[in-house]
């Protein structure tokens, strides 16, 4: 596993979790997320395999591409959940940080998106770059793009 951070995107604090107060880090270029115990200092879990690409499953086989934005959010079940911008793979992904599994929610992998109306499904919308994301409500979030300016 690899031990140094690589062009971190974004940190910031997880309040509420099981393990206590946790720093998320979007270890960008090593493309992975690390979780850091803010008493501790300590690396309590990686979400991602380090390997460059898109593969859901769970996180020590999950694959992202240059991560940054997240956001945490309590699912439909009530399960803690990240949504992360995997800004390369031009998707939205999602961590569940209780089965420890990555999906993808939107965008089509690899495929850069043009399309500035939307509507279509959300694995069906191709989308462009997504850097940072902000939940609104329960099920609503804005998520900022940088691939179409």
């Amino acid at each position: 596993m690899k031990q140094n951070l690589n062009s971190p995107g974004k940190v910031q604090v997880l309040k509420g979790l099981e393990a206590g107060d946790v720093m998320l880090i979007s270890d960008s270029a090593n493309n992975r997320l690390v979780l850091v115990h803010l008493e501790t200092l300590t690396c309590i879990q990686t979400i991602g395999s380090g390997i460059d690409g898109h593969n859901d499953g769970d996180f020590k086989d999950a694959q992202f591409s240059n991560p940054q934005g997240c956001v945490l959010y309590d699912n439909d079940a009530g399960q803690k959940c990240l949504v992360i911008c995997d800004t390369r793979n031009h998707l939205i992904r999602e961590a569940n940080l209780e089965t420890q599994t990555v999906r993808t929610l939107a965008g089509i992998p690899k495929q850069r998106g043009f399309d500035r109306h939307g509507g279509q499904k959300p694995i069906e919308q191709a989308i462009a770059s997504p850097w940072d994301i902000v939940k609104i409500d329960r099920s609503q979030f804005y998520v900022c793009m940088a691939g179409t300016h």
